[in-house]
């Protein structure tokens, strides 16, 4: 009986679902061509969602805003990270698609997101979509959560890449 007990409650715990971490996220290996020699505020992004447990994994708006932040500041195409949005260059980001398998050997999910840049003037002066693609295979791991979430971690981050190589045309 302690040994069914036992069984059950690993297996409970295994299954619970966690939310993309953002170290997982960050990107450090693009650097910027063209630097902004100014600070930027990147407000919290829109359309993530909260991972519940026993759930499917999720991206919070709380993890991604920070990844990207991170990101931005591995980049080096601002000088720093603004606290407040008063003359700054501006971002606003919006998950707007996420789409994931229900069940399958190898998770492949899907991530679409909006980028607006707006300048010191506030300016619009970028606004595109990016879509990625994030894979994550049974021989990174056999449990179907975990395996879950890394897709989500690979497609943010993926997303999160193809944002800074593009924004090295803005000048």
């Amino acid at each position: 009986m302690k040994k069914l007990i036992y069984s059950i409650t690993t297996l409970t715990l295994l299954n619970c679902a966690i939310p993309a971490r953002v170290d997982k996220m960050v990107v450090s290996s693009v650097k910027a061509n063209n630097k902004i020699n100014n600070e930027i505020f990147i407000n919290e992004s829109k359309g993530g969602e909260i991972t519940l447990p026993f759930w499917i994994p999720k991206i919070s708006n709380e993890n991604f805003t920070q990844a990207i932040k991170n990101s931005v500041l591995n980049s080096e195409k601002f000088q720093k990270i603004s606290d407040n949005n008063s003359n700054h260059w501006r971002l606003e980001v919006e998950i707007t698609n996420w789409d994931h398998p229900w069940f399958g050997i190898d998770f492949t999910h899907s991530l679409t997101v909006r980028y607006i840049l707006y300048n010191e003037n506030n300016i619009q002066v970028y606004n595109k979509e990016i879509y990625s693609i994030g894979t994550a295979t049974m021989e990174e791991t056999l449990i179907g959560v975990y395996r879950a979430n890394r897709a989500n971690e690979y497609a943010a981050k993926e997303n999160i890449r193809l944002f800074l190589l593009d924004l090295d045309n803005v000048k």
